[in-house]
């Protein structure tokens, strides 16, 4: 894989003594995931599966949804603090404007009895001796800034509702684009000869293209089917399922990884395991396939009828006579 062209080393010195370690360097959350180690010694062969759990260096093991509710908080706080304070400076603005009037009052109340004379000049009129402008009152330098905040207030107001709203949103989303695998809730019992169904979705629907499906019984290696890549792989798979399996492609889009086992065998029984990988993100459920022998197909009829007889009452017997 290109992704490891120069990051991965072999614990060699370890061979003889049966150690298979290996070594990647400069892990990335890329990396996290299974890794299978496959020991083949002739026409002899083992394997164990290995999970790398991957931390990043700020966050630890917190889960990526719980970062971004952290982050939407913080961002709500301080937007609120944000809103506090402008209503504070609005507040003092208004308590300014009622100053200033309550001066203009008293000046006028105290011109009382004057004689009003238009002046020539637009906006002007003298009251008495005194000349009184008709310009709006006149906001000190440095509240000019402030009145530029104050005229957007409801503007930041419905930012912080949208800003709010859209990481909600973001956190719902992460949330629900976890991949969850899903088997049936019961077993899956067929009788022996028949093609098994083994049932299984995830969800969300994703893109298939690369994605990896792969059902096993006890062991990741040899298989019982793979999918990878958009196509089936044969490489490894179980003998005794060899031409028996077939996976439902037409359901991938839909969230459907449904396994079908033609012509199923007593040895057939047991617990499948279906993993889904896509990308860094996998899970798995486990499915019970139940076979009933041909025997028990055969013989349950037949029991059910010796039970039926035996139970039910056995008519009266009539006795004829046979005249002399």
């Amino acid at each position: 894989m290109l992704e490891y062209v120069g990051r991965t080393e072999l614990w060699k010195d370890g061979l003889a003594k049966g150690s298979v370690n290996l070594k990647i360097f400069h892990v990335q959350l890329s990396d996290r995931g299974i890794y299978t180690c496959l020991v083949v010694n002739g026409s002899d062969y083992d394997q164990a599966v290995v999970e790398l759990q991957v931390t990043d260096p700020f966050f630890g093991n917190t889960h990526p949804s719980t970062i971004v509710l952290a982050i939407v908080s913080v961002v709500v706080v301080a937007l609120l603090i944000f809103a506090v304070y402008l209503f504070k400076i609005k507040a003092r603005r208004d308590a300014a404007l009622r100053f200033h009037r309550g001066d203009d009052q008293n000046q006028l109340r105290s011109l009382d009895g004057a004689e009003h004379r238009p002046d020539a000049r637009a906006g002007v009129e003298l009251v008495g001796r005194i000349r009184v402008t008709s310009s709006p009152i006149s906001v000190p330098p440095g509240c000019a800034p402030v009145k530029m905040m104050l005229s957007s207030f409801h503007s930041y107001l419905s930012l912080l509702f949208f800003i709010v709203y859209g990481l909600v949103f973001q956190v719902h989303e992460l949330h629900s684009a976890l991949l969850k695998v899903m088997g049936p809730p019961g077993p899956v019992i067929m009788a022996m000869g028949e093609d098994a169904v083994l049932p299984c979705r995830f969800s969300p629907a994703q893109s298939t293209q690369d994605m990896e499906v792969t059902w096993f019984r006890e062991q990741l290696l040899p298989f019982v089917h793979r999918y990878k890549g958009g196509r089936d792989q044969s490489g490894n798979q179980m003998l005794e399922y060899v031409g028996r399996t077939e996976l439902w492609k037409d359901g991938l889009a839909k969230g459907s990884v449904n396994l079908t086992i033609f012509r199923v065998q007593l040895s057939d029984r047991g617990n499948y395991t279906c993993l889904v990988v896509n990308g860094s993100d996998y899970d798995q459920a486990v499915v019970e396939l139940q076979v009933t022998g041909l025997y028990s197909v055969l013989l349950t009829p037949l029991i059910y009828l010796l039970v039926a007889r035996a139970l039910l009452p056995c008519p009266p017997q009539q006795q004829f006579q046979v005249g002399a």
